[in-house]
């Protein structure tokens, strides 16, 4: 079998853009991967989920005497490829007369690496197998991942990638054409104005566009791939504009990187993918929960979501006592957000669990809600 490459220990890529933020999350993060085995970073995508983890990796490279290796599933569409691409990042070939797998377990069992499988999302069920097995068998190996969900094995640890922050209580309507300072030490405006001056090089937060940026900022939910994507726009509109038409977002950020994979490139593209990873009923629920501009509880969530729908295969039915399970899977994905110990004005759900969509997954789902011809029979 062949070693892997000794120079640096490592096969992670060079940044091309200056990381933002994240200190807290960092630290925190360091904490976790010391105490598990296979750390597993959830998250909407575009929230930075592999930039956080990239960056992580490089942090902790000393710890690791074999090193940090970076496998990237992203673009393999075939579950059998996941071996392989392990294998390629670690430089291993597959003997004549034992199976990869067993190869793979040969060389990791006696060394101590941080293995980072990069999007596991549309493969997580290989993924799941592998992790369990290698985990099993190579007792210093350590895995990160990153995925919509989590990998779903005894002792991960999974922790959800959270959008950058905007400033505490921070209201678009307290700012005015004149005090911003509150908006300079925000994460979200920090990168949307470092990323705006790759397209602008004099661009700089003022009284005259500090009211726009923070409608941006808070219009995209601090999700940082849709602010890179209004960033770009800037070679063609100011930033005002775009703040006006945040309502039209996924016809206006269509501007990505050209080497990114397709599902990278667009706000809609983005969301697809994730959208087109659920199963027929959990699009059902989503889509439907998208009447409510605000956070939501259960009750409200089963009165709105149940009910029979239109599928390929034909007429369906979600019943009442499915809802809870749908909603779980949709946490678990990444598409819904719980918000703990959060009054309502209803006294019955003052102790209950309250779910929020983020407001960019809200204006995709209520497309397909009008899609499928129920938006007039539903209401929050």
């Amino acid at each position: 079998m062949n070693n892997p490459p000794n120079k640096n220990l490592t096969n992670l890529p060079t940044p091309l853009t200056s990381f933002v933020g994240r200190k807290q999350e960092l630290a925190n993060l360091k904490i976790l991967l010391k105490n598990t085995r296979l750390l597993t970073l959830t998250g909407i995508g575009g929230v930075g989920k592999t930039r956080l983890a990239l960056h992580l990796a490089k942090e902790v490279l000393g710890s690791f005497d074999q090193g940090v290796w970076l496998v990237e599933l992203a673009a393999l569409t075939e579950p059998t490829l996941v071996e392989q691409s392990i294998a390629e990042a670690l430089g291993l070939k597959e003997g004549p007369y034992q199976p990869l797998l067993s190869t793979l377990v040969d060389f990791l069992e006696p060394k101590k690496i941080l293995l980072i499988l990069d999007n596991c999302e549309h493969l997580i069920y290989e993924c799941a197998r592998l992790c369990q097995t290698l985990l099993n068998h190579c007792s210093n190996l350590k895995i990160l991942a990153t995925s919509r969900e989590g990998v779903g094995i005894i002792g991960e640890t999974s922790w959800q990638t959270p959008p950058l922050s905007l400033p505490p209580r921070f209201k678009v309507s307290s700012v005015q054409d004149g005090p911003f300072k509150d908006l300079t030490g925000s994460e979200v405006v920090q990168l949307l104005v470092e990323r705006a001056r790759a397209v602008q090089p004099d661009f700089e937060i003022g009284p005259h566009n500090s009211r726009a940026i923070a409608q941006i900022c808070q219009g995209l939910d601090g999700i940082p791939l849709a602010l890179e994507l209004a960033a770009a726009r800037m070679r063609s509109l100011e930033v005002e504009q775009i703040a006006l038409r945040l309502e039209n977002g996924f016809e206006l950020f269509k501007d990505g990187n050209r080497t990114a994979l397709p599902r990278q490139q667009t706000l809609r593209n983005l969301i697809d993918w994730s959208y087109n990873l659920l199963t027929e009923r959990e699009k059902v629920v989503l889509r439907r929960l998208s009447v409510f501009k605000d956070s939501f509880g259960l009750i409200a969530a089963e009165e709105i979501t149940s009910g029979s729908f239109s599928a390929i295969t034909g007429q369906g039915l979600i019943e009442t006592k499915e809802i809870l399970d749908l909603i779980s899977q949709l946490l678990n994905k990444s598409l819904l957000y719980l918000e703990r110990n959060n009054p309502s004005n209803f006294p019955l759900e003052k102790s209950q669990a309250r779910y929020q969509l983020l407001e960019t997954i809200r204006q995709y789902s209520w497309e397909k809600l009008v899609e499928a011809g129920e938006e007039k029979n539903r209401t929050g």
